[in-house]
């Protein structure tokens, strides 16, 4: 069954599971829109409309070696095709958990003062900085392995399955 759309038991358990991250209003996004990783990671913080519940997508996020570049580097890109580019409608519980969010960025601000990075992203690390993309995914495997392995063999890649954002807009 891996690589399989979740099911709705799965579905449940993983919100629950994520109930108490950092990212749930992330995560949350992902499952109900399909975004992916690097257009959740690249979202301008002046692109989240609360009172129009939407997200309008107009770059992403992606690590990349740079041509005569010893490192690869975080840089933002245009979306992948014309298509890509898109307003995106939020389902109320979402734009309350992106408030929320938005909320905690604030108090962290206000924590680590001069060392706060301010990237204007939407969702970033505790000191501002872009998410690595990297990290994402490690954050997501280390969730599905909380999970019982022998019931929950989704992968990541279930999560953007129409199915499952159809079955995120029920429950």
């Amino acid at each position: 069954m891996a690589g399989a759309a979740f099911t709705s038991e799965e579905a449940s358990i993983y919100l629950e599971t994520l109930q108490k991250d950092r990212l749930y209003a992330l995560f949350l996004l992902e499952l109900t829109t399909g975004l992916r990783r690097g257009e959740l990671l690249g979202i301008p913080r002046d692109q989240f409309d609360s009172d129009q519940e939407k997200i309008d997508i107009i770059q992403t996020l992606k690590r990349k070696k740079l041509e005569g570049a010893e490192r690869s580097q975080l840089i933002y890109s245009t979306p992948k095709t014309k298509k890509s580019k898109r307003l995106i409608p939020l389902l109320p519980e979402v734009v309350k958990e992106i408030k929320r969010f938005q909320a905690i960025q604030k108090q962290e601000k206000l924590f680590f003062g001069p060392r706060y990075q301010d990237s204007g992203l939407l969702f970033t690390s505790e000191v501002g900085t872009p998410i690595e993309p990297r990290n994402l995914n490690r954050k997501h495997a280390s969730i599905i392995k909380k999970l019982d392995s022998n019931t929950f063999e989704s992968t990541i890649r279930a999560i953007r399955s129409p199915l499952f954002s159809l079955m995120m807009a029920k429950l």
